[in-house]
């Protein structure tokens, strides 16, 4: 054979394609790990195919295969590639969707807490002006004078007293006392605390039983969250209280508290 004939060779040798095989087999793995594995084996398997197609013309070493194990070189290449864009979109999306709701979660509870700091400041300034806090009655019937003293305007209401988690009963134009009800506050409220001490005096609606009621459909008392709650103290004092996940009970931190004494 002619010096120019074994260079031609060689060159040829050297433009056919690479069989992507090592991509095919890793995109059959990740293919089979994947959630959506019905949907994405069959193309990998294809891919495969194609692979192995590729490598046994190379074998054959034939100039008539030249062109075809490059189409099916190509083929496989597309395939597997394809595959994996599709494994990565998917997992990115799912990451995104999977975060929705620890993210949720998370924002409403600052916003809960947000609110609840803002309530307890109105209360601490009636308490400030009248030396107790609102008692007249109990449970959160008794913050009506938050209300008729100016501590809350009637453009406050909603953005103080309804906390995101649940839905409730908007408030009239002109709120009437029987409207501070749980059907319209998602707060808990102790209208005995002593200003300054350790008692409870804002928190989650639903918790005075020291568990969150998690099956309920009863709106004045369902969970505004299912993972935790928030109280505030009389002293200004904010914990959270977490849950255990089956039972919804709360785990308070400090045995001296009683969630007894918020009442709806």
């Amino acid at each position: 054979m002619s010096e120019e004939n074994t260079t031609a060779d060689a060159v040829k040798k050297e433009k056919i394609p690479s069989p992507h095989f090592a991509l095919t087999i890793v995109t059959l793995f990740v293919s089979l790990i994947v959630p959506l594995r019905l949907f994405l084996v069959p193309f990998s398997i294809v891919a495969l195919y194609f692979s192995i197609k590729t490598r046994r013309l190379i074998k054959k070493d034939a100039e008539g295969n030249f062109e075809q194990a490059k189409k099916y070189s190509k083929r496989a290449l597309v395939t597997a590639l394809c595959v994996l864009i599709f494994v990565i979109l998917f997992t990115v999306v799912l990451i995104i969707l999977g975060a929705q709701g620890p993210v949720k979660h998370e924002l409403n509870s600052l916003y809960r807490r947000n609110m609840m700091t803002n309530l307890y400041a109105r209360l601490d300034a009636y308490q400030s002006k009248f030396g107790t806090y609102p008692n007249d009655g109990e449970g959160v019937r008794a913050l009506y004078p938050l209300y008729k003293e100016g501590f809350i305007s009637r453009k406050e209401l909603e953005s103080i007293l309804q906390p995101p988690g649940v839905e409730f009963d908007k408030f009239s134009e002109k709120p009437t006392e029987q409207e501070f009800d749980a059907f319209h506050i998602g707060w808990s409220y102790n209208a005995n605390a002593r200003p300054g001490s350790e008692d409870p005096l804002i928190g989650y609606q639903g918790i005075k039983d020291g568990k969150l009621h998690l099956l309920t459909t009863n709106r004045s008392i369902m969970p505004l969250s299912e993972r935790d709650a928030f109280i505030i103290l009389a002293n200004g004092r904010q914990l959270r209280l977490p849950t255990k996940v089956r039972t919804g009970e709360l785990l308070v931190p400090d045995y001296k508290i009683s969630l007894d004494c918020l009442k709806d």
